[in-house]
């Protein structure tokens, strides 16, 4: 495979996590406000009874969500939002000042699918989390806005390809969704983790002083020096 298409399937198998923001008929005083995340995406858009690639992208100032239609052309798909995300699951949204947590579901609609959250993740399934606003439960969207909890407190969640990831409070060590409500470690603390669209976790350690991938099990091998930050 070469690099351009590697590329070109990273950009659209990336699964990422979404935060913060607001979407149609949400409260207006998020204009004006700069976004806090990400501002351009690739997501899976619903278009019909098909899907359809492209990018989506947050404006500078928080206000609208736009959808790419070719060259240098956007459409408006959406209100203020603070950040986006995108996975196999679609596309997510909060509201501003009350976090509720949206999907796109097509041309310019939007629907709730739960409440406020510290953070929330797709995976490679596109099955959709929560962290809960305490950061004491890990919960699993299930349908409508109904949620199921699969995990206790974490520090963060991150999902991806290779599955749903968590932090533990305290100790950092990374852990691995396993399903119904099992979990199994596969690393100990660093200062961020990712996953890329082919299965793979990466880790910053601690220190930023190392890029490592994961080899299985508790094992990890050295790909990279110091870095700031890492996404997948």
């Amino acid at each position: 495979m070469n690099l351009r298409t590697r590329l070109h399937k990273i950009l659209f198998s990336t699964v990422t996590l979404v935060l913060g923001g607001a979407l149609l008929a949400a409260p207006a005083d998020a204009a004006g406000q700069p976004a806090s995340e990400a501002k351009i995406v690739p997501a899976t858009l619903s278009s019909g009874a098909s899907t359809v690639q492209s990018l989506v992208a947050l404006s500078p100032n928080g206000s609208g969500v736009y959808r790419w239609t070719g060259g240098q052309n956007w459409t408006q798909i959406g209100g203020p939002a603070g950040t986006l995300y995108a996975g196999a699951g679609g596309l997510l949204a909060t509201t501003p000042g009350v976090g509720n947590v949206m999907m796109f579901t097509g041309g310019s609609s939007w629907t709730q699918i739960g409440g406020p959250g510290a953070q929330f993740a797709i995976d490679g399934q596109g099955d959709i989390f929560g962290l809960t606003s305490g950061k004491n439960a890990v919960m699993e969207w299930t349908g409508g806005q109904s949620w199921r909890q699969v995990g206790g407190p974490a520090d963060s969640i991150i999902g991806g390809s290779a599955g749903l990831l968590a932090t533990t409070p305290g100790t950092g060590n990374v852990m691995m969704f396993t399903g119904g409500s099992g979990w199994t470690q596969i690393g100990g603390p660093g200062a961020q983790f990712a996953e890329d669209g082919y299965g793979d976790v990466f880790g910053l350690t601690s220190g930023k002083n190392a890029v490592m991938e994961w080899t299985g099990g508790q094992s990890w091998r050295q790909v990279g020096g110091p870095a700031d930050s890492i996404i997948g």
